[in-house]
């Protein structure tokens, strides 16, 4: 241990992480905790030093009585140890336990970070000084911590009915209406990075930091309403789920929107609820009654729509209601051969076989009584005022029989509920929507307290999340719900209104696929046409104008094709010009290169002449010099010859003078000697003569072979001119 540490409330809740459905789990992740609350003291901690540090984890409500009997665990399984005082110390195993765990927790946060940073220098925000810091900073304070209590907060109190104090929905409307349409384009890039399902570190970073919102949120609860909300997965439970009309469409893919993933999601988890846990889906007479108004309503819209390959094309990328885009989808898939009539009557004619299919059984007669029932009225008057007091611009506005079918609905789920539940497992009732409108009248109706009557599917799968052993799947079901709220495009329903009825009256045109995609949706785009058809009530109008809005633009186009046209000749004329001042310029610079070809040609054939008369005057200096050069070798090989001759002479003559007198001073000498030496004497002197006689035959030899020697040479240079001057006394051999 060596004094305090500090590390950063993300790391804290992804070290300390505990999976919420393992038996027992608030107590291991409060041993968890208090571990991690002496490895922050950094040094021997006593029971009043590790409550005085527990601010720092979030835990302020963990009792005394919790902390001691974590730490007696912790003795248990020797993770701590006593050092007197009634102090404690962690184990040595148990330090490099957690700063490995800490190390990783700090590779996954800054995986995140990275990736979340990217995204938003992707969309080309502006940087500056020290600009990582303060976008992921701000990013983390002003989304991450806030969306992470407000998300967690809707599935505990649906699992607890804990009330939080948290505004439901605060990024749908709150947050997300706080910025620029540009900043939200950023925020938006950022938040689909950081909620990435497919990413295994932003799964750990959410989907930790929600279980630690959950445990901080259980310590306060009294232990018996944990162990109802928590307990271990097989314990005998059942929920009943009511679902609203919008669940309907999503269950059945007639309308192309976000939340029918959520809905296929929820149909996964329910499958794979551990028995004898279960869970059973139903539907209330009044919602099919509801179900069928609207798609009578939708059915009337898509039957002035006759489905061509550019109507539909268009209209898909337009702002068209999203059943109208299923049908137009679904009319592409059939080779545009089936009506409007034909896509809807299933749902008229079969529509409990269709639910029995999906597992949905009805509540025949359930809903009879709120017919007349007063407090039904009273709330669907309320609700009407609820909706009225938000006056969001754009906001499809629900008519009477809607609110009405809200409150039979609300006012169903209220009835079945005991007086008295704890969690939402008592409760058993539910009703699952994906209306965030009428979500948030529950809330204003329980004023925040006890458990949801409403709940969104996203908050239900984290509700389930207890019974259902976590898995990578469950974990990217999660994180995908949690992007739902930011995947909803902002709509204006008089505009949508708008866009069904030009799309409807261009397909009555026989040839509309001639116009072209990008004509039909430039009509459609028409802000002046959307306006009056908005404004006008009657068919024959709407046809008219839309009829002169496709002339317009016809003649619009006419005159772009024109105008094109004609900068097209005079685009030609001008190249043309060009053309013909280029062949001039061509023509006279061709003749330029042949006079100065001609010229440089001629000059050409002069200097190769000059070239060759150079040669052959060179050659015959070069001839002569040889010659001179030849007779100054051979008068230098005369002279060399000569002076060797005469060195040869005189070496003959000297050697004669010299060879006379000695041997005659040598026989004197032998004849003088003979009294004394007898005959050695003669006999030395013989000997001495004939060496003499014999040196003096060398010395002559060598003289005369060097006089052959360069007498050849000089032979070998000019023989006539040697031979007509000098007698050779021997022959020259080759």
């Amino acid at each position: 241990m060596n004094g305090r540490r500090n590390v950063g409330p993300d790391i804290i809740a992804l070290v300390h992480h505990i999976e919420l459905n393992e038996s027992g789990w608030v107590n291991t992740a409060i041993r968890k905790a208090v571990r991690f609350l002496i490895w922050m003291i950094g040094e021997p901690a006593d029971i009043n030093m590790i409550l005085n540090e527990r601010e720092n984890l979030g835990l302020n409500k963990l009792t005394r009585e919790q902390a001691e009997t974590a730490i007696n665990e912790l003795l248990d399984l020797n993770a701590i140890l006593p050092v007197g005082n009634d102090k404690f110390k962690l184990a040595e195993a148990e330090i490099e336990s957690l700063e490995k765990s800490i190390s990783t927790a700090e590779n996954v946060e800054a995986h995140v970070r990275k990736k979340v940073l990217k995204a938003a220098q992707d969309t080309g925000v502006s940087t500056g000084d020290d600009w990582e810091r303060k976008i992921w900073d701000g990013f983390h304070e002003e989304f991450i911590v806030p969306f992470i209590r407000e998300f967690g907060a809707r599935a505990y109190e649906l699992m607890t009915g804990a009330n939080t104090n948290v505004r439901q929905n605060i990024f749908i409307s709150d947050f997300l209406g706080k910025f620029t349409d540009e900043r939200r384009i950023v925020l938006e890039a950022m938040i689909l990075s950081a909620l990435d399902k497919s990413d295994g570190d932003c799964r750990k970073y959410i989907l930790r930091l929600l279980n630690s919102y959950f445990f901080q949120s259980a310590v306060s609860l009294p232990r018996f309403v944990t162990e109802k909300a928590f307990a271990k997965p097989g314990q005998e439970r059942r929920l009943r789920l009511v679902l609203d009309t919008n669940f309907l469409f999503s269950l059945f893919k007639l309308h192309s929107n976000p939340s029918n993933e959520a809905v296929s999601m929820l149909q996964d988890l329910i499958s794979r609820v551990p028995k004898p846990f279960s869970v059973d889906m139903y539907v209330l007479p009044s919602t099919i009654d509801e179900f069928h108004r609207s798609i009578s309503y939708y059915q009337g819209v898509a039957e002035r729509i006759r489905p061509t390959s550019g109507i539909v094309s268009a209209g898909v990328k337009s702002n068209v209601s999203g059943v109208i885009e299923a049908f137009l989808l679904k009319a592409r898939e059939s080779g545009y051969k089936i009506t409007a009539k034909d896509y809807f009557d299933p749902y008229f004619n079969d529509i409990k076989a269709i639910l029995n299919s999906y597992g949905v059984h009805v509540l025949n007669g359930e809903d009879k009584k709120y017919a007349t029932d007063q407090s039904t009225i009273d709330d669907a008057l309320d609700q009407k005022s609820f909706y009225a007091s938000k006056n969001v611009a754009g906001k499809r506005e629900k008519s009477y029989d809607r609110i009405w079918h809200d409150m039979v609905l609300w006012h169903f789920i209220f009835d079945k509920r005991p007086e008295i539940s704890d969690t939402i497992f008592d409760a058993e009732w539910v009703c699952v929507t994906i209306d965030f409108g009428f979500i948030a009248f529950d809330n204003h109706k329980r004023h925040g307290s006890g458990i949801p009557l409403l709940v969104h599917p996203a908050s239900l799968v984290q509700a389930l999340q207890i019974v259902i052993p976590s898995d990578e799947n469950l974990e990217r079901t999660i994180l995908a719900l949690m992007q739902m709220p930011f995947l909803f495009e902002q709509f204006d329903i008089e505009d949508e209104k708008a866009t069904q009825k030009i799309l409807g009256t261009l397909s009555m045109y026989e040839n509309i696929d001639e116009l072209g995609e990008e004509t039909i949706l430039t009509i459609l785009g028409n802000k002046v046409l959307r306006a009056k058809i908005g404004e006008s009530q009657d068919t024959t109008g709407e046809v008219a104008l839309i009829k002169d809005a496709i002339v317009e633009h016809l003649a619009e186009k006419t005159r772009e094709a024109n105008d094109a046209k004609s900068h097209l000749i005079r685009v030609q004329e001008l190249m043309e010009s060009e053309r013909r001042q280029g062949v001039t310029r061509l023509e006279t610079v061709q003749a330029e290169n042949s006079a100065q070809l001609i010229a440089a040609l001629a000059e050409k054939e002069r200097a190769e002449a000059a070239k060759l008369s150079t040669d052959a005057e060179l050659a015959d200096i070069r001839a002569k010099l040889a010659i001179i050069q030849s007779e100054d070798e051979a008068r230098v090989a005369v002279r060399k010859i000569l002076s060797e001759k005469w060195k040869f002479a005189a070496s003959v003559l000297l050697g004669a003078a010299v060879a006379t007198p000695a041997i005659s001073a040598v026989r004197y000498f032998a004849v003088e000697l003979s009294g004394f030496a007898g005959w050695l004497a003669p006999l030395a002197g013989q000997i001495t003569i004939a060496v003499l006689s014999i040196v003096l035959c060398k010395i002559y030899v060598n003289r005369l072979l060097l006089l052959r020697e360069v007498a050849c040479e000089g032979l070998e240079l000019d023989s006539e001119f040697l031979l007509g001057s000098i007698p050779l006394p021997f022959p020259c051999v080759s």
